[in-house]
């Protein structure tokens, strides 16, 4: 609460406003963030040389679920849940004003241009669907 004498000494008698850090910290750390997520996913991979593309919802999830998969499958299903995870908090923060629905589809659509652009555009990668679904439930 500001004294009296705060408050006379600002025009219109209310306090100073303070500039809230939260914002623009969650900014740069989702700018931060973003260039991990970048070097993370567009490296060339070796490891999918003969790996296919992924066009079925929920192929490789459920090969996840039901034990299946090989280690490494399941490793790369839950790294993308955790890739996103902090997209969604630092979205959160940085645009309060974003619903839950919004948020979601913003996600979602980073993560599907993730897969796009890996499967696209980097040797040795693959598109798999899951990964963005995955990765849209992370964040």
């Amino acid at each position: 609460m500001a004294s009296t004498r705060e408050l006379a000494d600002h025009p219109g008698g209310s306090a100073p406003e303070r500039v809230p850090l939260v914002r623009p910290l969650a900014l740069l750390l989702l700018v931060c963030w973003s260039l991990v997520v970048v070097a993370l996913t567009w490296s060339a991979g070796s490891d999918t040389l003969y790996a296919e593309d992924n066009l079925v919802p929920f192929d490789t999830i459920g090969r996840v679920w039901d034990g299946t998969a090989s280690p490494g499958v399941v490793a790369q299903a839950v790294g993308n849940v955790v890739l996103f995870v902090p997209v969604g908090i630092l979205v959160r923060r940085t645009l309060p004003r974003v619903g839950g629905l919004a948020l979601a589809t913003l996600v979602a659509l980073a993560a599907v241009a993730v897969e796009c652009v890996q499967g696209v555009a980097v040797p040795g990668r693959i598109i798999d669907v899951d990964d963005a679904i995955l990765g849209a439930f992370g964040g």
